[in-house]
């Protein structure tokens, strides 16, 4: 299913850049930096997926209230992070 606007360059460069978040975080549990429970594919699937659908939500004005994407924002930051934490 071709997607208007997303080219195969974007495509790649999208790839790249979730490679790379993936990396990092398969990186924090080498270095016993993150709970050893963390799966890091998981992990970044939903960070990065979560992120990108807040984003997606009001870039296409579906989620007007501004104000609140801040706090929003901070809360699945808050998650995110809670999830990081060692046992």
């Amino acid at each position: 299913m071709e997607v208007p606007g997303i080219t195969e360059t974007l495509k790649q460069e999208a790839y790249s850049a979730f490679k790379m978040y993936l990396e990092q975080v398969r990186h924090w549990l080498e270095q016993g930096a993150v709970s050893a429970h963390l799966d890091p594919l998981r992990y970044a699937q939903v960070s990065w997926s979560t992120l990108h659908g807040m984003s997606r939500l009001l870039i296409d004005g579906i989620y007007l209230d501004r104000e609140a994407m801040g706090p929003a924002c901070d809360q699945a930051a808050a998650m995110f992070w809670h999830e990081l934490k060692l046992d």
